[in-house]
């Protein structure tokens, strides 16, 4: 469901233009083609890697996390530095989650000079969790 800034639904009105989005996918929320999805990556020969998807995580252990993430790390380092890397991190409500993502991910990603986008909302989670590892 999307809906624009002050459109009206009975009696409500949205002070925000905002989308609901929901789904049941074990299988990306679980990111199960991580290593297959690296693993290729060479033989792909790849102009561009856009990786996204890692909010999926914030609803799995932390150990769960800390395992996909170390995975997400070793990858990012296999790919060769020519190959520009982008990194999307979607809306998360888990604060504990974005920052496990920065302190595991977000290192090596300044170190390959990765660009990354985010949405206003997460601003406020990212912003104090860079602070305190930068």
């Amino acid at each position: 469901m999307e809906y624009g800034l002050n459109e009206q639904w009975d009696n409500l009105r949205s002070p925000v233009a905002n989308r609901f989005i929901t789904s049941y996918d074990e299988s990306n929320s679980k990111l199960t083609m991580l290593n297959k999805f690296f693993k290729n990556l060479g033989p792909f020969n790849p102009d561009l890697v856009i990786l996204s998807g890692l909010h999926l995580l914030e609803m799995q252990t932390h150990a769960f996390v800390s395992d996909k993430l170390q995975a997400v790390r070793n990858g990012l380092g296999g790919i060769p530095r020519n190959i520009p890397v982008h990194l999307e991190l979607a809306s998360m409500a888990n604060k504990d989650c974005v920052t496990q993502i920065m302190q595991m991910v977000g290192e090596t990603a300044v170190e390959r000079k990765c660009s990354c986008s985010f949405n206003v909302q997460i601003t406020n989670k990212l912003l104090p969790v860079l602070k305190k590892i930068y």
